[in-house]
């Protein structure tokens, strides 16, 4: 017997919206899906179909449904027909009705967080190809060890309470000023450096301090999804930029975003493209913060790993740090769980950042804080930036070469100049959401770039990381990836 397709006409999606339109589709879909609107082996209509009906692009309607099929609310069947797949009753629980989660209040901030949760789609912890994750296998374990150890047993009064050190330990920070002149051209004292949780903590104390919620902020699109979610958790209002080969148009603040004076950029190594705020670029970007009397958020996050020329200057030394608030972490350089970032704050903001670092309880551990001081005091952080630069650019080297062998025919392959990702564009035809789902169905952390989209803007490519892969692991890992992407390589319905 035939299937029933379904009509979708009735769905308006609204462009004023700031929620993107895919996910507003997404959300009507699955809401629809729940009600029991749309039954169980509906046949949907094609990407095509859809996308005219409703006047959107045709990569709307496929990130859509890519979003409801790696939910397991679509299907395919044979000829790469999409229709609605058969849920437990369980999971057609009447949408609205009350649920566990649903019993007490919240504020909008919480629905904000709970809807970017709930649309987050969940990956395999398997290290190929996670972006922005180091190698744990070449990190100086013992080294670090022992001098966790020393610090761990020194039980000195001022190690014991944090007060003794506000905004952070003191012989770090001095370690990290140090560091940040010499390697980051940023223009700082220590008295300028406070040590935070994490990045994300930073993000949030600035946007705090320095923005009124309801503020605009200029962000790159596509961009740091999770810098996006702390921002709206903020109370601040995102307002998405296009990136190109230049990095971010600002350009185009003036039309989109009249009132921002808050913007938010990766410009060493944007986040997820790769490419590097240019030089002219940059200069516009401090014209416009100054014409507009407002802030430049930096996040640096692993601008150590350039491997064919020298590390970029950082944004913030180019106008002293007048308009810049720089963000670094140790995630990246050593390991995610230390738990330890740093932001450089004017001079002007020093006294308050202070007082809300220390009302906030921002500070790592002292122990860590101190083990940190001395592992870059006695040379072994810089040594092991250096050993990691070649680790990463070896890495590269037989990621692209695997690349090329395996898809060099189907699609360009350029290495980046930096960083422990690439993004790998894909040609018309095959879809990098269909890509990224039947890779993850086979163990691979393979991410489509339009997870990071705020509009629905952003390029059909990957988003792949290498570092973390050991070097035998690299080739198998990208043979898989290949067979995913020929998986894909089918006609789209």
């Amino acid at each position: 017997m035939p299937r029933s397709r379904v009509l979708l006409g009735w769905i308006v999606l609204d462009s004023s919206d700031p929620s993107p339109l895919y996910r507003q589709l997404y959300s009507e879909l699955r809401t629809s899906i729940l009600s029991g609107q749309v039954s169980a082996e509906s046949l949907l209509p094609s990407s095509r179909t859809l996308s005219r009906e409703l006047g959107v692009s045709r990569n709307t309607v496929l990130n859509a449904y890519d979003q409801l099929l790696a939910e397991g609310y679509l299907k395919t069947s044979e000829g790469s027909a999409t229709m609605v797949a058969r849920l437990s009753s369980a999971a057609k629980r009447p949408v609205g009705s009350p649920g566990a989660s649903e019993i007490l209040p919240i504020s909008k901030r919480g629905l904000e967080i709970r809807r970017s949760l709930t649309e987050s789609m969940t990956f395999p912890e398997e290290l190929a190809f996670a972006p922005g994750v180091p190698a744990f296998d070449e990190f100086p374990v013992k080294k670090w060890a022992r001098l966790l150890i020393v610090q761990a047993q020194r039980m000195r009064p001022e190690m014991a309470d944090n007060d003794s050190h506000p905004g952070g330990y003191g012989p770090l920070r001095e370690e990290l000023a140090s560091y940040l002149r010499s390697s980051r051209m940023v223009a700082c004292d220590p008295d300028q450096v406070f040590v935070v949780g994490s990045a994300r903590a930073g993000l949030d104390l600035i946007c705090r301090l320095i923005a009124d919620p309801g503020e605009q902020c200029l962000m790159e699109e596509p961009g740091y999804i999770t810098a996006k979610d702390v921002m709206q958790a903020a109370g601040l209002k995102i307002v998405p930029i296009p990136v190109d080969a230049q990095g971010l148009r600002i350009s185009l603040a003036a039309q989109k975003a009249p009132e921002a004076k808050l913007a938010f950029v990766t410009p060493t190594h944007q986040w997820p493209t790769g490419v590097a705020l240019s030089a002219s670029r940059r200069q516009q970007a401090l014209e416009w913060a100054e014409r507009r009397n407002g802030w430049i958020i930096e996040d640096d996050y692993d601008s150590e790993f350039r491997f064919d020329s020298p590390p970029l200057a950082a944004l913030q030394g180019l106008d002293g740090g007048q308009r810049v608030l720089f963000i670094g972490t140790f995630s990246k350089v050593l390991f995610p769980s230390l738990r330890t970032a740093y932001i450089v704050v004017p001079k002007s903001l020093i006294p308050l950042v202070r007082h809300a670092v220390f009302c906030s309880g921002q500070e790592p551990p002292l122990h860590i804080q101190a083990t940190l001081a001395e592992f870059i005091r006695e040379g072994y952080f810089f040594s092991h930036i250096r050993r990691m630069r070649r680790v990463y650019k070896r890495r590269r080297t037989i990621f692209v070469e695997a690349l090329k062998r395996y898809l060099g025919d189907r699609m360009p392959i350029e290495p980046p100049p930096g960083g422990m990702q690439l993004a790998l564009p894909l040609p018309e035809g095959i879809s990098a959401g269909c890509v990224s789902r039947h890779a993850v169905a086979v163990g691979l952390h393979v991410r489509a770039i339009n997870m990071y989209a705020l509009t629905d803007t952003a390029p059909n490519a990957l988003h792949l990381g290498f570092a973390a892969v050991p070097d035998h692991q690299i080739d198998p890992a990208t043979k898989a990836l290949a067979e995913a992407v020929f998986e894909t390589d089918k006609p789209v319905p």
